[in-house]
């Protein structure tokens, strides 16, 4: 009777996990932004790949936003009834797996990077494929810093 009530929960449960990563999978799409003529650079070639890099982390960065949502932080500061200072901090940090590519292009003198990301993928990839830290945009110690500007 034991053995039979262990193989019937068992069931319950293998069948759950199934219909959540079957019919529950959702596909996220982040879109990176980025204008050439304000990207850092000596050189048209130099300005048009910085856009390409900041556009794929801002892209990057979205993804993981929606994974792991972000940490708001914001101070204002009254003075006789009167706004004085108003600053707002968002950051976010996570792991992004098995995202790709679906598009990168030139339009209007931006550059565009378009990324899309299988849920379903995440549990099969199990630990493996190319890890991305998105926390606030940064190419690293080495060369200049991708500007990323979001009013476009």
């Amino acid at each position: 009777m034991m053995r039979i009530t262990s193989l019937l929960l068992l069931s319950l449960l293998l069948s759950a996990c199934a219909s959540v990563h079957g019919r529950d999978a959702v596909v996220l799409k982040g879109v990176g932004i980025a204008i050439i003529s304000e990207q850092p650079g000596s050189t048209a070639h130099e300005r048009e790949r910085q856009a390409m890099q900041a556009s794929k982390l801002q892209a990057y960065q979205e993804l993981a936003e929606q994974l792991y949502g972000v940490k708001l932080s914001s101070f204002a500061d009254l003075k006789q009834g009167k706004l004085v200072e108003d600053y707002s901090q968002v950051r976010v940090q996570g792991v992004v797996k098995g995202a790709e590519v679906l598009r990168s292009y030139q339009l209007d003198g931006r550059y565009v990077t378009e990324l899309r990301l299988d849920t379903a993928r995440l549990t099969r990839l199990d630990g493996q494929g190319s890890e991305i830290l998105a926390t606030t945009i940064a190419t690293g110690p080495k060369g200049p810093r991708p500007r990323v500007i979001r009013g476009y």
